[in-house]
């Protein structure tokens, strides 16, 4: 899986289905055509409506509820088919909380405890020394107290399989490691005809 985007494509599907996303503008990086090239905004947007997708309340679409549940699954358990007879009763997500891309809470239905997640995206760029150990550090030191919660998991997402050789440093810093083309694999049963979620996991 390419990340090669049809950006102006992408752009036309936000000023069409605005409502669908609960947005009411547009992510800054479409503001600038000269800062298209800010892939981890757009896969952080993205995941974060993946991953709310999962939700019992999108069950209506069942395809793209599926699909989302089984992302969902393989980032919190390595494992997609975990999820596949529960339900997702609340997910709430936060971009750039605490310098983290993707902060993640989710109840999942006769689960005693709520499940945290935390994904660092990194398209490009670099991993700054001890930048994930801090991340893990701090989430940590935040739920510490809080017993309703189980303890948090970490995800470092790469956009294609030429980083697998850090899996070995993501696990010694307490994140595993995942990617988008993996993530794509999982949908097998083809397109949603939902334009924003086939224009991501499909059409890049």
């Amino acid at each position: 899986m390419k990340v090669e985007l049809g950006l102006k494509g992408i752009k036309s599907i936000f000023e069409e289905k605005n409502k669908i996303m609960n947005i009411t503008q547009l992510p800054s990086f479409f503001k600038d055509d000269s800062k298209s090239d800010k892939y981890e905004e757009l896969i952080d947007f993205f995941m974060s409506w993946t991953i709310r997708c999962a939700d019992k309340k999108y069950e209506g679409n069942h395809l793209i509820n599926k699909y989302s549940k089984k992302i969902l699954s393989k980032l919190i358990f390595n494992d997609e088919n975990k999820l596949d007879n529960e339900k997702v009763v609340e997910i709430k997500v936060w971009k750039q909380s605490g310098n983290i891309d993707l902060w993640i809470e989710l109840e999942i239905e006769n689960y005693p405890k709520k499940t945290p997640l935390i994904i660092e995206s990194k398209m490009y760029s670099s991993i700054r020394p001890n930048q994930l150990s801090k991340y893990r550090e701090n989430v940590l030191d935040y739920y510490k107290d809080k017993d309703e919660y189980e303890k948090a998991k970490f995800v470092l997402l790469r956009p294609d399989y030429e980083h697998d050789h850090e899996k070995d440093f993501c696990s010694n810093e307490g994140f595993s490691h995942c990617n988008l083309a993996l993530l794509q694999e999982l949908l097998t049963e083809g397109k949603t005809n939902n334009d924003l979620f086939d224009e991501f996991w499909f059409n890049w």
